[in-house]
């Protein structure tokens, strides 16, 4: 009786593995979809997202991409939604007030623009550059002269002869250095409670070269 059940198990399982094998034999082979083969251009894809300043209404914000191979892109978008820049080969820049914002492109061309109606304000190359509440000050390439812009595109005053300058935590003072004859002097300038530059500045001192 023993010799009759193997027989019985092994009659079955060879009927078995004859069935999975024609169960197999007459599906249809599922291809694996075939990977697409990368290309120069698909290099100029690949990048990194950085946050960027948000104007101090939180209703536009900034980010850039940073592209491995490529030029880099800056963008600034309403909050809502509705409105959105893309400037390309543009460096991260900077809010003036809540609806204007400041970048300078690679060529380091400052260019200012009016969110709300997309008006663009060029305004030369520029080198270090700092936000004066809705004013900008920026220095020219070769650090030797400083412009206040207004939030408009228009230039309210240039110094020149600077050495070094500097905006206050509170955005509300301007610091600057200016050096001529072989003398130093320290200058402030403050903004009043309507945001409009004082016409007074204080001398703070004057400095003899050593």
């Amino acid at each position: 009786s023993g010799l009759l059940i193997m027989k019985y198990f092994n009659q079955n399982s060879v009927i078995l593995l004859f069935l999975l094998f024609v169960i197999y034999a007459s599906c249809p082979a599922q291809e694996l979809p075939l990977k697409r083969q990368l290309t120069e251009q698909d290099y100029n894809k690949w990048g990194m997202i950085k946050p960027g300043p948000i104007s101090q209404d939180g209703k536009w914000v900034s980010w850039s991409v940073h592209y491995d191979a490529g030029q880099d892109t800056l963008f600034v978008a309403a909050s809502s939604g509705r409105n959105c820049y893309k400037f390309a080969a543009a460096l991260q820049g900077n809010f003036l007030g809540n609806e204007i914002f400041y970048f300078q492109n690679t060529g380091k061309n400052g260019c200012l623009i009016e969110l709300t109606s997309g008006k663009h304000h060029n305004i030369g190359q520029t080198g270090k550059t700092v936000v004066w509440e809705s004013y900008l000050v920026a220095a020219n390439p070769e650090f030797n002269c400083i412009a206040v812009w207004n939030n408009e595109g228009s230039k309210l005053k240039e110094i020149k002869d600077i050495k070094q300058f500097s905006v206050s935590s509170s955005r509300q003072a301007l610091l600057y250095i200016t050096h001529t004859n072989k003398k130093s002097w320290l200058h402030l300038s403050l903004l009043n409670s309507k945001e409009k530059i004082s016409e007074s500045e204080i001398s703070l001192g004057e400095y003899q070269d050593l």
